[in-house]
């Protein structure tokens, strides 16, 4: 009501205008206002719907009455211009000299429609992607672009949404489709893209190191920062190992640049030894027996089961200075 109070002040305003610049021409038989966004119930937009029309009583009723067009699809948009009304009307015998606009140049016709609004798929999508990433620490999802509502055609019944990866895959996204499901019938479907962040580690050197120096606590320094993979390794395992090269203060330290010291044979062929994988975001143990001897920083074959039980496995892993042997993925 309010909105029809104001389009009808506008063409008050506008009838005045012309009254004041000179007498109105008899034949401006019509006055239509258009405002520039419209919203309807029905599928078929009709002049009287998206306007306020002024004039003859004789011509009013048959001009709210002309089709400007149809909604085919749910969501769906109609622009409707001013040549196109003036066409509609033309086509019904009203003379576009007798019209006389106010307002928009263009309306943006919707219909009212019930929806799934842009956030249920989003929060489904991300549920989705906890869970499946539940063995990565994660700290953070964040939405590439913007998700559309979901129009509905029939709000009677109920609709359920259900998210699987998408087939489109990244090595930094996370692409997840998002299913309107109604009575095991897929309606349609968003999908959605996420960039992951991961809580790391890097390890930075106070000061020069020249080559040979030992790596230690007290001469580097732990930093955090986020990544969009996770740690493959944890970089307190640099701790004990030597430079084998100059690092400048202020350079982050890589597994490219230590090396093991020269030590003897660490664990013995036929020892039992500890398998253990630790990135920071993921502890895995388990036990074994080594199949040769191994120094620190050696790849060597450890045996898990038997041959008795036909379970017998075979592992590759590093040895450690701990004398753990951590698995090679």
């Amino acid at each position: 009501m309010n909105d029809k109070r104001c389009f009808i002040l506008a063409l008050v305003v506008g009838v005045c205008a012309v009254a004041c610049g000179g007498e109105a021409d008899e034949s401006q038989q019509l006055r239509i206002y258009l405002p520039r966004d419209k919203t309807i119930a029905s599928e078929v937009i009709e002049l009287g719907q998206i306007t306020v029309i002024l004039g003859d009583d004789s011509i009013v009723p048959l001009a709210n009455e002309i089709r400007l067009g149809q909604f085919s699809v749910p969501g769906q948009e109609i622009i409707i211009d001013r040549k196109t009304v003036l066409s509609r009307l033309a086509s019904s015998g009203i003379k576009a000299s007798s019209v006389v606009f106010n307002g928009a140049e263009i309306i943006r016709v919707r219909r009212d429609e019930d929806i799934i609004a842009a956030d249920r798929f989003v929060e489904t999508a991300r549920d989705y992607l906890r869970e499946q990433l539940s063995d990565e620490q994660i700290k953070t999802l964040k939405l590439i672009r913007p998700v559309k509502d979901y129009p509905l055609d029939d709000e009677s019944e109920s609709v359920t949404l259900t998210a699987l990866m998408s087939s489109r895959r990244g090595n930094r996204m996370k692409h997840v489709t998002v299913r309107v499901i109604r009575d095991g019938i897929e309606l349609g479907r968003r999908e959605l893209v996420f960039s992951v962040q991961y809580p790391c580690h890097r390890l930075v050197a106070k000061q020069s190191l020249p080559t040979g120096t030992q790596i230690t606590p007290g001469n580097t320094i732990m930093e955090k920062y986020m990544s969009n993979t996770p740690a493959e390794v944890s970089v307190s395992l640099a701790y004990g190992m030597i430079a084998k090269r100059d690092i400048s203060g202020g350079t982050t330290i890589t597994k490219t640049m230590t090396k093991y010291k020269e030590v003897p044979v660490l664990i013995r062929k036929r020892q039992k030894v500890v398998l253990k994988l630790d990135t920071g975001g993921l502890y895995v143990s388990a036990t074994g027996e080594a199949a040769e001897d191994g120094r620190i920083g050696d790849i060597i074959r450890v045996q898990r089961g038997s041959r008795q039980t036909k379970d017998l496995k075979i592992v590759l892993g590093e040895v450690m200075p701990d004398g753990t042997v951590r698995p090679v993925l």
